[in-house]
């Protein structure tokens, strides 16, 4: 079977806790790994997600990560937003989290935005952007 992976790389700005997980996780930047495989049987490349990944660091920069937390894209998308909604809730922040996908020829990048759109608009654009699929 066919698979594929991408990495993104992705920045709280405050404390957050992932679905069906007890721990809380500090505010900073982590890696979401994300594996894909292949559905085979269609006339046309089609792709599901078959594990995701959250990087967890130690705490020196330099240690590289001492665990992978498995998780789902959905889950970190709704620890995304709720981060966002806390930022705008905290002191009327007005940017996008920061994100970014390493793609095998290039990066992808949400860079922040302040051009008077709403938050659900400009969160929906980032998930958009995260979501969207890689180039062939």
């Amino acid at each position: 079977m066919y698979m594929r992976s991408f990495t993104s790389v992705i920045v709280f700005k405050h404390p957050f806790v992932l679905r069906g997980s007890p721990d809380e996780f500090p505010a900073g930047q982590y890696k979401l790994l994300v594996e894909e495989e292949l559905l085979d049987g269609l006339s046309f490349p089609a792709f599901r997600e078959a594990a995701a990944f959250l990087l967890i660091y130690g705490p020196s920069a330099g240690s590289g990560p001492r665990e992978m937390r498995r998780t789902t894209q959905a889950d970190v998308r709704a620890a995304l937003e709720n981060d966002t909604e806390m930022a705008t809730k905290a002191g009327g922040l007005d940017v996008m989290p920061s994100v970014s996908r390493d793609i095998r020829n290039g990066t992808r990048s949400a860079s922040q935005v302040q051009d008077g759109r709403t938050v659900e608009q400009r969160v929906e654009q980032w998930i958009n952007t995260l979501t969207s699929p890689l180039p062939h």
